[in-house]
């Protein structure tokens, strides 16, 4: 009996070792997997901040665009307004030009009457100039 509880005995001392070697290696890898467990958590929080600050640029960004729009509604506005000015200043523009026109045509004709066939010959009869532009009107 004394060789069969000897060979127990070295059955569990061998046992016991392996046991001892298979937790050193859990320990191992256990030590290795908090160190990127480590790594994993300071990604994560440099993904979450990058994250943050993504989202303010993004709001930062929308409320630029806001401003950008209504700015440019504004100048929109404002240049129809100029445009309907100018328009309106064109046409009572061209209305003068063609009473000019009709002055200059009655006053040639009433000088013309009392001048003699001759003179009439050699004076030309005054002309409508077109307004430039005109015919041309933007809608």
């Amino acid at each position: 009996m004394n060789s069969v509880a000897l060979a127990i005995e070295l059955l569990v001392a061998l046992l016991l070792m392996i046991t001892i070697a298979y937790c050193w290696l859990l320990n191992h890898r256990l030590k290795s997997m908090r160190a990127d467990e480590h790594l994993m958590r300071e990604t994560v929080d440099e993904l979450v901040a990058a994250t943050e600050v993504a989202d303010q640029s993004i709001l930062s960004l929308r409320k630029a665009l806001q401003n950008s729009e209504s700015t440019l509604a504004k100048r929109i506005e404002e240049a129809h307004s100029v445009q309907n000015a100018l328009d309106l200043q064109l046409d009572k523009g061209q209305g003068i030009l063609q009473q000019f026109a009709q002055i200059v045509i009655a006053s040639g004709a009433a000088s013309g009457a009392q001048k003699t066939p001759e003179n009439r010959a050699q004076r030309p009869a005054p002309s409508i100039v077109e307004a430039p532009g005109e015919g041309e009107k933007a809608a």
